[in-house]
């Protein structure tokens, strides 16, 4: 039986939505931190880790502990908490500082960590990966799925929704306009908004619940000023990745609209095919909503890879 506890904790002084899941009664051998892309709500990835978790339990007999930690202030910030803090928003510096601050205030030198990452996550794994090994922190590997970490504004839905992200960023009252009503509907009416646009996905509950949360002024507001913080410094190409790339396993989507076209082929020629791995099952981008079972067998052979080579 698999056991999950969801906390509201502090992290770098900030109020976290953090979520952890292992087997009940059961000791740990090992942590996954799970960094998650946006829209940054830890809920989305609650079935993914519960298939992982029985899945190493039963191929690889290892228990782990899956631990998601949420985007600051991408979910809802329960009120009686800090409300200041709810009217913050935060730039894709201060995320990656807060997953780092994660590790340091929450994880020790001695817990054995895979570090899995998804999306725009991936860019924040990919810059605290060095510093957690500098550090002496015990990484055995990083899986980055479908990552964001460069050229985001050429990819195809770069290139129309960074003008969406500046337009609600510049006029903020549109984004009110477009969000105030939200205030006002009941949880039941969101639900059904919710179902209706995952219709057909065969999702499973945590997708319902976690997209409910997106409902929110103060949610949205974050999401889009991180998403133009994104354009601009996810612009280029990213820095070598030749120091960490043993311990790394970039693994794209064969069409990704979030990834420019090539970048994948790109990145496989210059990294070479242990580190670059291309999708053969059909998964989509955002593959918590309908392909976890497939990604749970992908991300299980990928552990399994580290553990050979730090054997």
């Amino acid at each position: 039986m698999i056991a999950r506890d969801v906390d509201w904790i502090k992290v770098g002084g900030k109020w976290t939505r953090v979520s952890w899941m292992k087997r009940k009664n059961v000791k740990s051998d090992a942590k996954i931190v799970m960094i998650p892309g946006n829209p940054g709500n830890e809920g989305f990835y609650e079935d993914f880790g519960k298939q992982l978790i029985e899945k190493i339990a039963i191929d690889k007999n290892e228990n782990v502990e899956f631990i998601t930690v949420s985007h600051l202030n991408h979910v809802p910030l329960p009120k009686a908490l800090d409300e200041h803090q709810t009217n913050e928003v935060y730039l894709l510096k201060d995320q990656i500082q807060h997953k780092l601050n994660f590790f340091k205030e929450h994880l020790t030198k001695t817990d054995r960590i895979y570090l899995i990452s998804h999306s725009i996550g991936s860019y924040m794994a990919l810059k605290i990966l060095p510093i957690l090994e500098y550090e002496g922190y015990n990484i055995i590997g990083c899986c980055a799925l479908f990552p964001v970490f460069e050229f985001l504004p050429k990819s195809s839905q770069g290139i129309w929704m960074k003008h969406v992200f500046k337009f609600f960023h510049v006029f903020p009252i549109f984004l009110i306009l477009l969000t105030f009503w939200f205030t006002f509907i009941s949880e039941t009416t969101k639900q059904k908004l919710c179902r209706w646009n995952l219709k057909g996905s065969n999702s499973h509950d945590c997708i319902l619940d976690s997209a409910v949360e997106l409902l929110n002024f103060n949610v949205i507001k974050n999401i889009n000023h991180m998403s133009v913080d994104e354009m601009v410094v996810i612009a280029d190409e990213h820095p070598n990745l030749d120091a960490v790339k043993d311990k790394l396993r970039l693994y794209y989507a064969v069409e990704d609209h979030w990834v420019p076209h090539g970048s994948a082929e790109r990145n496989l020629q210059k990294y070479g095919s242990k580190c670059v791995r291309i999708d053969e099952h059909g998964c989509k981008h955002a593959f918590v909503i309908s392909h976890s079972v497939p990604m749970v067998n992908v991300v299980l052979s990928l552990l399994n890879e580290f553990n050979t080579e730090n054997s």
